[in-house]
């Protein structure tokens, strides 16, 4: 009997967390090992949620479950964000094996509906995923680097003080024999030069305030303007997750965020339309949903260079995740069923 392996939400829905649960594994729970390989390009997840070639051995855990016929453990966003950021396009192939007892299984592993990205519970929500999802995904915190003590400035030389200035000696009259009138001359012209100084800067120094503040003004409209999260700037400027990241901090709403996904397409940020769709219809937003699930509909499927065929198949999951967060929605079970061979 093969295993049958998929990937479910938690009872109460987490952004980033997931319970991993397996049916049909019929040798000893503990100390096992699992890598997952994606169809599209026959790559493996490996730690640091990036893909390759080669395969990455999670070793984890599990736990049996009262059933009796399950095995599961408790995954984070480690896990669950690689996955749905690329679930749209990817069938995931499941590989489970014990070193110790040398046995191995596989299997396609299922998204259940109702998984979220961490992204999903908004600024910090990844980085406040600490739990320990994985053995083989914790990372210990490296100590903090102990800064140098300050260097203290060294004392002010004392400074001697000011030489006291030569006393004036009083012109002589009466018996000196020198007239006063040099003296008088040179006072006068000092009394000139003062007056002649206020004058230019009582009159002159408005003048140049008015001239600072024109310049302030020049230097401070040349300066961009700070270039938006969601804008199509951003797009060319950023890596798709560090743009899909930051844009979802804004919290667009559901209009707003179509029109990104339109400028993305637009752009060829393929990448970035389908996180932007993923991640949003992951967390619930039925009116993203339904138009990611129509980009693959071949009822309403209109090609494009990011969506450039229908996928009967992908459609119907994304109708699958509409159902799950509203059953009565009729247009899409209706959808759904017709998609179903």
């Amino acid at each position: 009997m093969s295993i049958n392996s998929k990937l479910h939400p938690l009872a109460c829905a987490t952004p980033g967390k997931g319970v991993l649960r397996i049916r049909g594994w019929d040798y000893d729970c503990g100390s096992l090992e699992f890598a997952i390989q994606r169809s599209q390009d026959d790559m493996y997840l490996q730690q640091d949620r990036q893909w390759n070639k080669t395969p990455c051995w999670f070793a984890q855990d599990f736990v049996e479950e009262d059933d009796g016929q399950s095995i599961s453990c408790t995954v984070g966003s480690a896990l669950v964000d690689p996955l749905l950021e690329c679930s749209a396009s990817s069938v995931f192939n499941f590989r489970l094996r014990s070193t110790a007892e040398g046995v191995e299984e596989e299997n396609p592993m299922k998204l259940e509906a109702g998984l979220m990205s961490s992204l999903a519970g908004g600024p910090g929500a990844a980085a406040a995923d600490s739990s320990a999802i994985l053995a083989v995904d914790r990372q210990a915190q490296a100590p903090a680097v102990p800064q140098p003590p300050a260097e203290q400035a060294a004392p002010a030389e004392p400074t001697e003080p000011p030489a006291p200035a030569p006393a004036v000696s009083p012109v002589a009259t009466g018996n000196s024999g020198k007239s006063p009138l040099p003296w008088i001359i040179l006072v006068l012209v000092l009394l000139l030069l003062a007056a002649a100084t206020a004058w230019f800067w009582l009159f002159n120094r408005p003048a140049a305030a008015v001239l600072d503040a024109s310049d302030y003004q020049t230097a401070a409209e040349s300066v961009p303007a700070t270039v938006q999260p969601c804008s199509t700037e951003n797009m060319a400027n950023s890596t798709e997750l560090a743009f899909v990241q930051a844009c979802m901090q804004q919290m667009p709403d559901s209009n707003e965020l179509l029109q990104i996904i339109e400028a993305a397409k637009a752009a060829g940020h393929c990448g970035i339309a389908q996180r932007l769709y993923a991640h949003r219809s992951q967390a619930g937003d039925l009116q993203i949903a339904r138009r990611y699930a129509q980009e693959y509909d071949p009822r309403y499927h209109q090609p494009n260079s990011c969506f450039a065929e229908a996928d009967a198949t992908t459609a119907a999951y994304w109708y699958e995740t509409i159902l799950g967060y509203a059953p009565d929605d009729l247009e899409a079970r209706q959808r759904l069923e017709d998609l179903q061979p």
